[in-house]
């Protein structure tokens, strides 16, 4: 029976998903990158599609209605499939085996096996991380229980409840819907979400630097990627940091397709994603402002387009805000902050040195921050002849200013001295970093259908 509504639950993701995919992105990629993409899209759709009828409409979700409209959604992708004759391009499940080189084989050996690691450890033991207990896990628990949100703000579980009351609701409500699914509150099932989101920025990873890379290189960094103590433990603790990362991969990419050819349409992909983050954590709103300043960058300075910067700026930030509206209305209306601190700016100095541990030292569990120092050091030469390059470190680098300042100069800075929040922050770059120190090794020019785009 638990087989059947797992499927359940991730057919009601991967159907909406694939209908998101075909509508706005179109991809002429691999069939494992487009259920990469369907699975991350179909969430972030049925998570503000729940969110909208708990918070806005005020109303209790019924299984069977909810599915209904799920079918309907499957009768738009049917319908649109068939008038456009697009199709899944299933042949590419077809592997060539005399030409995959035995490297390949073997470091795909390495990361399975990471993945098999990972796998007994999620289905050996549930979440058991404070945050988690309290937020993450403790709103999906209430909603599942109580059946609707509860707006009196003088109880316990007023909007959600648990120790944060303004965090977005992606993955809580996520998990929500996959314990709907199952029909009983299961902690240990809800870490199959987040190692969902852990393989599909495996792969999304390999299929982005392949275009850049060969085969054997990209599974390096991949490799690299699965072995970071930090990722692999967050894809079972349960909270929202990896799937934050997820997201900011995927707006990171599709910026950088946009550098690289200025398509109106990755820039709104790019846009959406960067949504999709915000509705994941608070924290994304400084990585969507350093994705905003590289596009005046490169309008206004490199390419020295004053209409086309204001064309695009307008698009980029209406790609970001549209799909956020019901949780900015409810942001607004409820008073809830972007912060958990009090306002107020102060310089405090002593984060540094745990800035310092939590990149080099016994806090960041590997080595992987002094690989990307190096591998900026040995590009250095071929990144400054190419501009995008330059303004992809320049998207890093401004992320990173913006962790360090929310720490340097606000009452956050508490969580960055007793390091309850700073090492896992930086692990939502750390996905970003594996791309871009990869794609700097790049020697040719990817060919002309790299931006899996129509």
């Amino acid at each position: 029976m638990i087989i059947l509504q797992l499927t359940l639950f991730f057919l009601s993701i991967f159907i909406p998903g694939v209908l998101m995919e075909k509508l706005f992105i179109k991809s002429h990629t691999n069939f494992l990158f487009k259920l990469a993409l369907a699975y991350g899209m179909g969430a972030a759709l049925i998570t503000l599609e729940l969110f909208s009828i708990f918070f806005i409409l005020k109303l209790k979700v019924n299984l069977t209605v909810f599915y209904l409209f799920l079918m309907a959604e499957s009768a738009l992708l049917l319908y649109l499939i068939f008038k456009n004759k697009l199709n899944f391009r299933l042949p590419e499940l077809k592997f060539n085996l005399p030409k995959i080189k035995i490297s390949s084989i073997i470091i795909f050996i390495l990361i399975l096996i990471q993945i098999v690691l990972l796998s007994f450890n999620a289905l050996a033991r549930p979440p058991i991380a404070y945050d988690n207990l309290t937020m993450w896990q403790y709103k999906p628990k209430v909603l599942f229980y109580e059946k609707q949100i509860n707006f009196n703000e003088q109880q316990s579980t007023y909007l959600g409840g648990g120790g944060h009351i303004n965090y977005p609701w992606l993955s809580p409500m996520l998990s929500y819907w996959l314990y709907a699914n199952l029909g009983e509150f299961n902690d240990s099932a809800g870490n199959l979400i987040n190692i969902s989101y852990y393989l599909a920025i495996l792969i999304i990873i390999y299929n982005f630097l392949k275009k850049y890379l060969s085969a054997a290189v990209s599974l390096i960094f991949v490799w690299l990627f699965s072995t970071m103590p930090l990722p692999f433990y967050h894809a079972y603790n349960g909270y929202a940091d990896l799937i934050l990362s997820f997201y900011l991969l995927l707006a990171f990419i599709f910026l950088f397709y946009w550098l690289e050819t200025q398509a109106k349409k990755q820039l709104l992909i790019a846009g959406i994603f960067f949504s999709c983050a915000l509705f994941t954590k608070n924290d994304a709103l400084m990585f969507t402002l350093a994705g905003f300043l590289i596009i005046l960058i490169k309008l206004f300075i490199v390419n020295k387009k004053f209409m086309a910067g204001l064309k695009n700026s307008a698009l980029y930030l209406l790609a970001i805000i549209l799909p956020m509206l019901p949780w900015l209305f409810i942001k607004i209306k409820y008073h809830l902050a972007f912060s958990n601190v009090d306002p107020g700016i102060a310089y405090h100095g002593e984060v540094w040195q745990n800035i310092y541990w939590a990149l080099f030292l016994n806090n960041s569990f590997n080595i992987w921050w002094f690989v990307v120092i190096i591998s900026l050091a040995v590009n250095i030469i071929k990144i400054k002849k190419q501009n995008n390059l330059i303004l992809a470190w320049l998207f890093l680098i401004f992320c990173f200013c913006g962790l360090t300042m929310l720490y340097l100069f606000t009452e956050e800075y508490r969580f960055a001295i007793d390091n309850t929040a700073l090492s896992r922050n930086f692990l939502a770059l750390i996905p970003i970093s594996v791309a871009l120190a990869a794609v700097s090794f790049r020697q040719i020019k990817p060919t002309s259908d790299f931006a899996t785009i129509d």
